[in-house]
């Protein structure tokens, strides 16, 4: 398993910037928090100093976060992409065959969902009780994705999901922060390659329209096993613990 590096705080250079946490808001357009969870993640490299109990930060942790940014938006890459590129983890590789047989399901995939017509809902419908900082986060944290034409069926879930968290007590009252939720973009994405990896090799011999069909029918099946598994865990944790 890769295990990640600690960034480690940088000397100073003669007339280089200092840059406290409201600068760093300011320049880079993040909050507060989505910057600390940032950093949690080992996307932002430490601060540089202390001083009393203010962090003292530098240049490098600017352009850092315009780069999180840019691959971000602009290339719409999710943290777990963005960190490799940081951490040089190489991406996994498929055989010419497989990336073929790959781009035959995506074209598939493509023609299954605009025969079924779905397509965007509008975002004030969902997004209206949720504070704009909290989707900026749930952004930041890959966890919706926000385009000038509205939510997916998938984000709108999501929102729900935080909203009715927060009525249980679970949000920024006690101290959670919608970055937070990212440990479940993690933890599916990491899923969904591991997934495919074992997936492509193994029906590579019928059509990317066929693969599709098998992929949509066992997605429902997973989900159940995810859920009962989650269960699961849960309650052989409190067992442990006991």
């Amino acid at each position: 398993m890769h295990s990640k590096a600690v960034p480690q705080p940088q000397p100073d250079l003669p007339g280089e910037a200092r840059y406290r946490m409201r600068d760093l808001i300011r320049e880079s357009g993040f909050s507060r928090a989505t910057i600390h969870f940032y950093q949690q993640q080992g996307l932002l490299p430490a601060a540089r100093e202390k001083v009393r109990n203010s962090a003292i930060y530098g240049p490098e942790h600017v352009e850092r976060l315009a780069r999180v940014r840019q691959l971000s938006e602009q290339q719409f890459l999710p943290l777990r992409a963005i960190r490799a590129i940081f951490e040089g983890i190489p991406k996994r590789e498929f055989t010419p065959d497989q990336e073929r047989f790959l781009r035959s399901m995506r074209s598939a995939q493509a023609s299954t969902v605009a025969e079924a017509g779905a397509g965007p809902l509008v975002a004030d419908e969902v997004s209206t009780h949720v504070p704009e900082e909290e989707l900026a986060s749930l952004h930041d944290a890959g966890l919706i994705d926000r385009g000038t034409d509205g939510l997916s069926a998938e984000d709108a879930e999501i929102l729900a999901a935080w909203k009715d968290l927060k009525a249980l007590g679970i949000g920024p009252e006690r101290g959670f922060a919608a970055t937070e939720l990212g440990i479940f973009d993690r933890a599916i994405e990491g899923l969904v390659e591991e997934e495919f990896a074992l997936f492509i090799p193994r029906f590579g011999d019928v059509s990317g329209a066929e693969a599709v069909a098998v992929v949509n029918k066992a997605q429902p099946i997973l989900e159940r096993l995810l859920v009962a598994n989650h269960r699961k865990k849960i309650r052989k944790f409190f067992d442990r613990e006991s």
